[in-house]
């Protein structure tokens, strides 16, 4: 996309606001949290709170074009989110499902989905509904019944003109992803279980009254409680079972370790696929904080330097104080010497009200070789 685009969508968004009818699933599952100060592009990191980055996925999300169909709108939102989502869009790399199931007047339809070494992509419609509704509850599952946890999320219902979709009330077009790093070995295919449950936001509970207090100048200042949202199932459960086609990617075992600022780093691997690259960087949490995250470029020798997008802790046996860095940048057709370089590690001190970040700089730099 390019940037005078961006810069005029954010300037609509600033006078128009963002519209009712935009899902966001809501606000990408709470999976965001706000940029931090750079002199690089926003960097989004899934933990649970939101802020300018999810200004950003409104940018993005902007297409062009308007849209009438729920098919098409699968493939705005799989154009508009992630560089690697468009790949495997305008690849033809999806494969057309087409499975439906109705509950109670309200149809979910399985339209396409994807599968590589890092995600598991999934489009899907929903329609009459008597108002916009998302998915929860989701669960993916395989024939050995292995868990895929999903990661990321994004849809729209309804109408908006700014996302240039026309949707009838009640039906909304979304796309799912989940972590397909416990797929063992190269299968040819996935045999998948998705389950989900349709749920609408509602007030948890009856807000107090608002307060108001007198200021000195004469004027009042009214101090409104905050409003709880909780989620109602308004239908489901949804089951599907298919199978898709799984593109193994490419892995490198790098087992480098690098030292900067008192902490020892170790690249464990990287793993790269069409839908997205990932390094698995693993270090003892320093003193000081309870939650640590990172900063860090990818080169593939082509002179541009790829920020991460994507930071989450990784759990299970061998990964041990280790985290996953996403690039969703398409590289798998790159080869040759690249480079990882770790700018910034960030903790938080969640105990600390308001929480206090520790930053310490780097770099740890990484040197391997893609064939």
């Amino acid at each position: 996309m390019k940037d005078q685009n961006i810069i005029k969508t954010l300037n609509e968004i600033a006078e128009d606001g963002v519209p009712a009818s935009l899902d966001m699933w809501p606000a990408i599952k709470d999976r965001l949290q706000p940029g931090r100060p750079s002199s690089r592009p926003a960097r989004w990191m899934p933990v649970t709170r939101l802020g300018r980055a999810s200004l950003m996925l409104v940018a993005l999300l902007l297409l062009g074009g308007t849209v009438y169909a729920l098919t098409p709108a699968i493939g705005q939102v799989f154009r508009a989110f992630l560089p690697g989502w468009q790949y495997v869009e305008e690849s033809h790399l999806t494969r057309e499902i087409g499975l439906s199931q109705t509950i109670d007047g309200v149809t979910v339809t399985l339209e396409r989905a994807y599968a590589d070494a890092n995600e598991i992509i999934i489009g899907y419609t929903v329609t009459g509904a008597s108002e916009a509704a998302h998915a929860s509850h989701i669960s993916l599952t395989d024939e050995q019944g292995r868990v895929f946890p999903e990661i990321a999320g994004a849809g729209v219902s309804g109408a908006s003109d700014l996302l240039g979709v026309q949707l009838r009330p009640g039906e909304g077009a979304y796309v799912s992803a989940f972590d397909a790093s416990l797929v063992e070995g190269t299968p040819l295919a996935l045999s998948l279980r998705l389950t989900m449950h349709l749920v609408r936001l509602v007030p948890a509970e009856q807000p107090a009254p608002a307060t108001t207090l007198p200021e000195p100048t004469g004027s009042t200042v009214t101090i409104a409680p905050a409003l709880t949202m909780q989620e109602e199932i308004v239908g489901g459960p949804f089951v599907f079972d298919f199978n898709v086609p799984f593109t193994p990617g490419q892995s490198i075992a790098a087992h480098q370790t690098a030292e900067a600022s008192g902490v020892t780093m170790r690249l464990e691997k990287v793993t790269i696929a069409p839908s997205e690259t990932r390094a698995i960087l693993c270090f003892a949490p320093p003193d000081g904080a309870d939650h640590w995250t990172l900063l860090a470029t990818l080169s593939t020798g082509d002179g541009q330097e790829i920020p991460v997008s994507f930071v989450s802790p990784l759990e299970g046996d061998g990964y041990e104080h280790c985290q996953r860095a996403s690039f969703p940048q398409p590289l798998h057709d790159k080869s040759g010497s690249w480079k990882l370089t770790v700018t910034e590690l960030i903790g938080t001190d969640l105990t600390q009200i308001p929480t206090r970040d520790i930053r310490l700089a780097g770099p740890w730099v990484f040197h391997f070789y893609v064939p």
